[in-house]
């Protein structure tokens, strides 16, 4: 994390040893995650400008950590971070794949993420055939097409899928990845009707079930029937998920996209819905220190030896679950 230095990737400040515990040193992010904030308010999806906002940012990050050489291969709405100035900051870097060895940067990467369980959803086909052609940092823009889609409608698609049918309907093509609303709900009977309670359940980030009940898959099919998402929306989402990894965009071409050029003068509309939600946390001088001379807060998470999350977890977890005031991970 010490290496990277990205407005919209989340920093580390330092690190230190207290006796046998390590403690980080990271910025404060007081709205807590992306998907805390569907959760809380935003059930049934975000307003496309929002959603544009939120992708302008995480593809600034991304063409940011390809031309470092690095995969982010967990992309998905819990590893978002919503700053106290509405900035989007892209956390989950623990499964992060660094094409750079010896030297030498890699073309293809092989292995499987190590919390791949947790994001299938989100992975891309490729990632997951694990044959050997491999996959390189297209795959995250498969991801950024599904993370379109869990901002747009409140869930990713395939969220009622269990894993293994869900892995075959990825390998093989039978669904394709799209946005749901007014124009697409016919579409979408297939994936309504395979929802069941037994399911195995995906994880969201911070380990509990995905798996929406059938009332609530009930209440989606009826919002996204009020909804119409532009020509634009649309077709940014097909051009991230196309299974043909040639012609998929990289980061730096999405970001002129149109979809981007047409919510431009509506982006502040994101900041604009922060208003109605309450920080997670209340900054007090107990847990905050002073406003430092680049004027952002300081927030101390640890111990982390003992308390059931290794250090190599640390980078994947957001920190919107952290209990501030005592600095200690839940």
């Amino acid at each position: 994390m010490r290496q990277f230095s990205h407005p919209n990737l989340l920093q580390c400040f330092g690190s230190f040893v207290r006796g046998s515990e390590l403690m980080v040193v990271l910025p404060l992010v007081v709205y807590g995650s992306v998907k805390d904030l569907l959760s809380a308010r935003f059930q049934y999806g975000f307003s496309e400008s929002m959603c544009a906002a939120v992708l302008s940012d995480v593809l600034s990050a991304l063409e940011y950590l390809h031309s470092r050489g690095y995969i982010h291969r967990s992309l998905k709405a819990s590893h978002l971070l919503i700053s106290g100035n509405g900035k989007v900051i892209l956390t989950g870097l623990g499964d992060a794949f660094n094409c750079i060895k010896g030297g030498e940067m890699r073309v293809k990467a092989y292995e499987l993420p190590r919390m791949a369980k947790c994001s299938f959803p989100w992975l891309s086909p490729e990632v997951l055939a694990q044959n050997l052609q491999g996959y390189c940092k297209k795959s995250d823009i498969y991801s950024v097409g599904i993370l379109a889609c869990e901002l747009a409608n409140g869930n990713p698609p395939f969220s009622g899928v269990a894993f293994t049918e869900l892995l075959l309907m990825k390998l093989t093509g039978t669904f394709n990845p799209r946005l749901h609303d007014s124009t697409t709900t016919a579409e979408f009977t297939y994936e309504l009707e395979t929802t069941t309670h037994d399911a195995v359940p995906a994880d969201s980030g911070v380990f509990e079930s995905m798996q929406p009940l059938a009332g609530q898959c009930q209440s989606r099919e009826q919002s996204a029937a009020k909804r119409t998402f532009s020509d634009d929306f649309h077709e940014f989402v097909a051009v991230c998920v196309q299974r043909d990894i040639i012609v998929r965009p990289t980061a730096s071409q999405l970001k002129k996209h149109s979809f981007f050029n047409v919510n431009r003068k509506y982006m502040n509309s994101f900041k604009e819905a922060l208003s109605l939600v309450q920080p997670l946390v209340s900054l007090t001088h107990e847990n905050v220190s002073d406003a430092s001379s680049d004027g952002q807060k300081r927030l101390i998470l640890g111990p982390f030896e003992g308390l059931g999350m290794p250090l190599q977890n640390l980078m994947g977890n957001s920190f919107d679950n952290a209990s501030v005031n005592t600095g200690h991970q839940k």
